[in-house]
């Protein structure tokens, strides 16, 4: 069980020494003791309504809990490039399998570029990715025009670009959350203990 693997710390502003109480009761009036806000920044729960969290805590703990499953399809991976002490962060897909992520803090970019050419030379050919997601805004750009440069089968992934379905999703960010939220619902996925990082449901659910 995921329980069993993190350690669950539970931060209820009410009897926390740091939170005033007239920001409390500014919450209360503003959302409503009944509401998911309150239940997140008051009482530190996680969201009920659906409508208020685009991929529900419970999905991700199924996916956590899940025995592994087959990876059929298309192998996929995704780089999210980060600067200074933050992480950047490879993640392998194998249609709905998760596995393989790799997290990396360096100053230099140029240090994470190499370690994920590393990764790819080393992966067996039949494994090897066939697009590699990497947002090329930012930090980013060099970085995939590096790869690129390497042979690696880059794919440019703008989250300012337009949606597919413009009419409906603001850009490209909202329609990958939908995608994920549609991703996490239907197919199952499963991410099996090797993928496994403490960040990993925070980022997903928040």
């Amino acid at each position: 069980s995921v329980r069993d693997v993190y350690e669950q710390v539970h931060m209820n502003a009410i009897k926390s020494k740091w939170v005033k109480k007239e920001s409390i009761e500014a919450w209360k009036k503003l959302y409503g003791e009944n509401s998911d806000q309150y239940r997140v920044e008051v009482l530190g729960e996680f969201p009920k309504k659906e409508e208020s969290s685009i991929i529900l805590f419970n999905w991700v703990e199924a996916a956590l809990e899940r025995d592994e499953v087959e990876g059929l399809g298309e192998i996929r991976w995704g780089l999210d490039m980060a600067a200074g002490n933050d992480k950047s962060v490879l993640i392998k897909r194998h249609g709905p399998r998760i596995y393989g992520i790799k997290k990396w803090t360096y100053r230099d970019t140029m240090k994470t570029v190499g370690k994920v050419i590393e990764e790819y030379n080393n992966t067996p050919e039949e494994e090897k990715p066939s697009g590699i997601y990497v947002d090329t805004i930012g930090v980013g750009k060099g970085a995939g025009d590096r790869l690129r440069e390497q042979g690696l089968p880059i794919i440019p992934a703008v989250a300012s670009a337009k949606a597919l379905r413009k009419k409906y999703m603001f850009n490209a960010r909202a329609e990958w959350w939908n995608q994920m939220k549609e991703f996490f619902r239907d197919e199952k996925p499963s991410i099996p203990g090797e993928a496994k990082y403490d960040d990993l449901v925070e980022d997903l659910t928040t």
